[in-house]
């Protein structure tokens, strides 16, 4: 398995990835949908981050598959990336915009 493996995830269920949150310093969540063209671009942007931070585990969670993990965190936008730090939540970037993903995890791993 490949380090970019190894730190990018995909989650089919909340309590799977809400083990993921609890067990890792940090987790950047990535709440998209396969209808969304947004989320659909981001993909291969978030996909590429996952292989340049160290330190940091990149989970993909549909909240068509996972409603109930989105409603509980209020996602009301996607894509919705939310970075955990410690099992709690950090920051929240809404919208494909790699720059402010990019500086947001930058802060977080500071």
């Amino acid at each position: 398995m490949s380090e970019k493996e190894k730190s990018l995830a995909k989650s089919t269920n909340q309590k799977e990835a809400e083990n993921m949150i609890k067990e890792h310093d940090m987790v950047v969540v990535d709440f998209w949908t396969e209808w969304c063209p947004p989320c659909k671009r981001m993909e291969p942007v978030f996909e590429k981050m996952a292989g340049k931070y160290d330190g940091a585990i990149f989970l993909r969670v549909n909240t068509d598959e996972n409603p109930e993990m989105a409603m509980k965190l209020n996602i009301t936008a996607i894509p919705t990336f939310i970075i955990f730090k410690d099992g709690k939540e950090f920051t929240r970037v809404i919208g494909a915009i790699p720059d402010k993903l990019e500086k947001a995890i930058s802060q977080a791993l500071n």
